[in-house]
């Protein structure tokens, strides 16, 4: 089992050493004129935010020290969630916005912003289509527009070092006039090197989905985009980058042996686009004997047999 190299610079990690970050997942309901949020609420099961266990992983290998709160897999309340970023001490909170549970999100963003008046970092795909919008929200400081594995650990450079912060690609802050700068899109990273995420700040064993019979359970990503340009899904607005199958199996190798995870679901928009590469994962799976159960997502078009 290799782990993946270091992505961050000794720079950045002597910059950011002990700089404390707390990563918050809200919990949801029902959304008007979304019925299917509360049947996937009720019916789906309970996954951990992949997109910010890559970030606790990210800011992990840039030097912070992390707290993860799911309140969400936790059913915490708010007073709950402020008292265990009170008694962390957080420099910076950071959250995932997605557009359809973005106003229940920012619920929790400002009724915690006004109990620890602590600066806020946002992410997520919204944030790559509304970061203007977004930012007007001033319980909201600044935002990584992209992928955060080179924007996040350079923002937070720039913040501790008082730089800056227009020559940080893939982001957005506000200026003290209230106007919304947004940077020029960060460069992708090589998928191979960025952090795995950091699953050891989870209670792997609260999280199942409706079809899942093993714990400890968790989901994994194996590429990221599509070739494919579905109208429904963003995905296809990026270009695919698939993992090597050593680097995927050794994550999946160091979440068997060191956190119990005996079952989990490939997200990845369509896991067989190239059916040699799955083929090379399997091999690698069963050449290092892992008796981990997993399903994938996938299109009709994209399965043979």
């Amino acid at each position: 089992m290799n782990a993946p190299r270091r992505s961050a610079s000794p720079d950045i990690r002597a910059a950011l050493s002990g700089t404390k970050v707390a990563l918050v997942y809200p919990p949801y309901g029902p959304v008007r004129n979304e019925p299917g949020i509360k049947t996937v609420k009720e019916n789906y099961g309970i996954f951990p935010s992949l997109s910010l266990l890559y970030v606790a992983g990210i800011l992990e290998d840039a030097g912070c020290e992390v707290l993860f709160i799911d309140a969400h897999a936790e059913d915490l309340t708010l007073d709950e969630t402020v008292a265990r970023l009170r008694s962390f001490g957080p420099e910076f909170v950071g959250y995932t916005l997605t557009t359809y549970l973005f106003f229940q999100s920012m619920d929790w963003i400002k009724a915690i912003r006004a109990e620890l008046d602590i600066p806020v970092i946002v992410g997520g795909v919204h944030l790559s289509i509304y970061p203007r919008e977004t930012l007007g929200y001033t319980a909201i400081d600044y935002a990584v527009t992209n992928e955060a594995e080179v924007a996040l650990p350079e923002l937070l450079v720039a913040l501790v070092r008082k730089r800056n912060l227009a020559d940080v690609r893939g982001i957005a802050f506000r200026q003290p006039d209230g106007t919304v700068v947004v940077t020029p899109k960060a460069a992708d990273c090589n998928v191979d090197q960025a952090p795995f995420p950091a699953r050891h700040l989870l209670d792997n064993s609260i999280y199942y989905s409706f079809i899942s019979q093993y714990k400890n359970f968790t989901c994994f990503i194996t590429s990221r985009g599509c070739p494919y340009k579905c109208i429904f899904c963003e995905q296809g607005s990026k270009p695919f980058r698939a993992r090597s199958p050593t680097n995927v199996v050794d994550e999946l190798e160091l979440s068997y042996k060191e956190y119990g995870i005996r079952e989990l679901d490939f997200f990845d928009s369509s896991f067989t686009i190239r059916k040699d590469r799955v083929i090379a994962i399997c091999d690698e799976i069963k050449r290092r004997k892992l008796p981990i159960v997993w399903a994938a997502r996938t299109r009709v078009d994209c399965i043979t047999d």
